[in-house]
């Protein structure tokens, strides 16, 4: 799992019908996407 900062804390971004600060990018790897998920493989 890799993790990283992506906004300054007071960069608030605004959509059509919302506004959000994000704080933090989840991304899981492929290769190991399924072993985390299913605890058969």
């Amino acid at each position: 799992m890799i993790l990283w900062s992506v906004r300054k804390e007071t960069d608030i971004r605004r959509g059509r019908h919302c506004v959000f600060l994000m704080h933090v990018h989840q991304v899981f790897v492929t290769k190991y996407r399924r072993q985390i998920f299913d605890h058969d493989a």
